[in-house]
């Protein structure tokens, strides 16, 4: 992490650190932001935390310093309210410390009378859609199995059957020119990467986690979120936004499975991948608006993806999934 940016956060941290408050909207480890408030006899310490992008080291330092967890890493915080904003994915290596920890907490917390809300960041839904262009190698070997080489292999078998083979003019390469190809593909997979798309994905112990936390945290009548909120959705308010995110991210999913189910992609395919898989269907992403209950307008805003594959994926995308970039967020 930046040292700009842990001094940012941590500042912050400190000064939610000091602000009681009368009493915290309910926490359900399940929850998406939207419970009802509480009615905690005695003010709620709120400390808030954003930007942790795998910086384990860093995010413990924060915990201890405010009181919330101890030596151990043990909730200590009694009724605190823990929130944290997003972005806690990509970048450091530490990102999978992170996301038990905050998972493990959420849990202890809640039998303390405490909460820890968890919110998704630009970052979070990067990697839910299968944007990996932030995540180190170093991050993807923390997901490694014991068997990583034989399950690099099999994916690459995976993606042989499913991918290469389409193209008539891969049974027609010689041997040598098949093994550049391997070679090449096994340079951009490092030990780990199918674990952690899988891991990531909608059956993955932590894509099921990310999956069922909200857009925006109400506690009390603060709302905490990532970033902004466009003008057009200002009148929405935070149940209805979280729902449609909640919603986008199934509908994508969808249609993933789909192109899976049609052996278009493999089972750990990133953004350019599945991409490429609806490319070459004649139904391609317009599917997303063929269902039994389309989304309307306006949609669901995904923030900070610009380039894929040399294109912009608004120009890709022609349903009622958008995305929508931010070119003075670098984050």
């Amino acid at each position: 992490m930046p040292r700009h940016r842990l001094i940012v956060t941590t500042a912050l941290c400190l000064l939610m650190a000091i602000l009681p408050v009368s009493g915290a909207r309910g926490f359900a480890p399940k929850g998406n932001g939207q419970e009802e408030a509480g009615t905690g006899p005695t003010p709620r310490r709120v400390v808030a935390v954003g930007d942790s992008h795998g910086a384990f080291e860093e995010f413990v330092e924060l915990m201890r310093t405010t009181e919330i967890v101890d030596a151990d890493l043990n909730w200590i915080g009694g009724n605190t309210v823990l929130v944290q904003t997003g972005d806690f994915t990509d970048r450091g290596a530490g990102v999978r410390q992170v996301m038990d920890l905050l998972m493990r907490l959420q849990l202890e917390a809640a039998a303390s009378g405490g909460e820890v809300r968890v919110a998704l960041g630009n970052h979070e839904v990067m990697n839910l859609i299968g944007e990996v262009r932030d995540v180190t190698p170093e991050i993807m070997f923390s997901f490694a199995s014991e068997d990583a080489m034989e399950t690099r292999e099999e994916g690459f078998k995976e993606f042989e059957d499913r991918v290469l083979k389409r193209d008539s003019r891969w049974s027609r390469l010689s041997r040598g020119q098949k093994r550049d190809i391997k070679d090449d593909w096994i340079g951009k997979h490092p030990l780990g990467y199918v674990e952690y798309l899988r891991a990531l994905g909608p059956a993955g112990e932590y894509g099921r986690w990310l999956r069922e936390l909200p857009f925006g945290v109400i506690v009390e009548d603060v709302l905490f979120l990532h970033a902004g909120i466009t003008p057009e959705l200002g009148d929405w308010g935070v149940p209805r936004l979280n729902e449609r995110v909640a919603t986008e991210i199934a509908a994508y999913d969808d249609y993933r499975t789909w192109l899976h189910d049609e052996e278009q992609i493999t089972s750990f395919a990133n953004l350019t991948e599945i991409l490429g898989g609806a490319a070459d269907m004649t139904q391609g992403l317009d599917w997303l608006t063929e269902r039994d209950e389309p989304l309307g307008s306006p949609p669901a805003l995904f923030g900070n993806l610009n380039d894929v594959g040399g294109e912009r994926l608004r120009a890709k995308s022609r349903s009622g999934l958008r995305v929508v970039e931010d070119p003075e967020d670098e984050a």
